[in-house]
């Protein structure tokens, strides 16, 4: 009778247990889902998501851009393109090449971009995505190799970037002017993709050894420059200000004009010129000393580019009344003794 009573029991309270239970299985399915986060180095393997280690390195860049004996260092950077251009090539248009999962919520994701099918070996850029459940949060040009669709012989357009083990990303974007054997570095900056978020943030413009922006040199290093014994003596307030020349380069294929423009920041210490160009290359930027001859001020290029120095000077200014007037044998078709009127601010 005992064994009896008990069955019933039991059978009596089976379906709260049950009941209990799936209670128990909502409760816990409308709680947060903690997804496993990398909170520490990550151990990336793949050269496709590793990218080019060099874009970190400092005395490569700097040694590129002098070119080096024979043009040894630019000759360098251009087998590092054609490296890389053999993994990226043969992968189609607007297609995603590769998945990388560095956690339960954050993957990464290589794709190339949208090209003609007559670019596809002129024009490879290759595009670094953050996914996270699943969703796209953000996005860096992660490769490019790119030749100037009017100038292809001339110039091309390159970025580099390296992600380590903790995420930081190392990127370099540059241009290169064949004709000249000219290498110089644009922008190179530090990124680091945040695993909660997916977030790709910026966290710094890269320096070189000497503490300077790579792309600049330091205005103490102009302002030793400039110290010359016989540019004391030399007053050039009257020169002081910005100026500004643009110069048509040749017609292109859509009717349009290549062009450069050059502006020049003059104070007592320091020579800054900063370019911009349509289709044409940009080099030779960055610190200027000067010397001043004949009532004409001659700028001197003390970059980094081997190939923008010379013993002649780069530019020459010269004061006509009122009005400033420049001459130099960067000028399209420039002829000796040629000069154009410079545009002060």
């Amino acid at each position: 009778m005992e064994n009896n009573r008990l069955l019933i029991f039991v059978i009596l309270l089976f379906p709260f247990l049950v009941s209990c239970k799936k209670a128990d299985t909502v409760i816990s399915a409308k709680e947060p889902v903690n997804y496993q986060v990398s909170s520490g180095p990550v151990h990336i393997t793949d050269s496709l998501f590793i990218g080019e280690p060099l874009a970190k390195d400092p005395e490569f860049i700097r040694n590129t851009e002098r070119g080096g004996e024979n043009f040894q260092y630019f000759n360098q950077f251009g087998n590092l393109l054609k490296k890389h251009n053999k993994k990226y090539v043969d992968f189609k248009s607007n297609a995603v090449i590769k998945t990388l999962k560095i956690s339960d919520k954050l993957v990464l994701e290589l794709k190339r971009k949208k090209f003609a099918a007559k670019s596809k070996t002129s024009d490879i850029q290759i595009v670094l995505y953050t996914r996270v459940n699943n969703v796209i949060k953000d996005s860096i040009l992660f490769y490019k190799y790119q030749l100037d669709k009017d100038f292809p012989k001339e110039q091309r357009f390159e970025t580099i970037v390296f992600l380590d083990n903790n995420l930081e990303l190392f990127k370099l974007e540059s241009y290169c002017n064949f004709s000249e054997y000219a290498f110089q570095a644009d922008k190179w900056e530090k990124f680091k993709i945040n695993s909660s978020n997916g977030k790709i943030e910026f966290v710094e413009n890269l320096k070189n050894s000497g503490g300077s922006n790579l792309n600049n040199n330091t205005e103490a290093a102009a302002m030793v420059l400039v110290s010359d014994a016989k540019q004391k003596s030399i007053d050039i307030s009257e020169w002081e200000g910005k100026y500004t020349i643009s110069i048509d380069g040749d017609r292109l294929s859509d009717g349009s004009v290549s062009g450069r423009t050059w502006n020049f920041s003059i104070t007592e210490y320091t020579i800054i010129l900063e370019t911009s160009s349509y289709h044409e290359p940009i080099f030779c930027e960055g610190n200027y000393i000067y010397e001043f001859k004949n009532s004409i001020l001659d700028l001197y290029y003390i970059g980094l580019v081997e190939n923008c120095k010379s013993s002649a000077p780069n530019f020459r200014i010269k004061r006509d009344g009122d009005n400033y007037c420049i001459s130099s044998p960067d000028f399209y078709d420039e002829k000796e003794g040629e000069w154009h009127k410079l545009i002060k601010e």
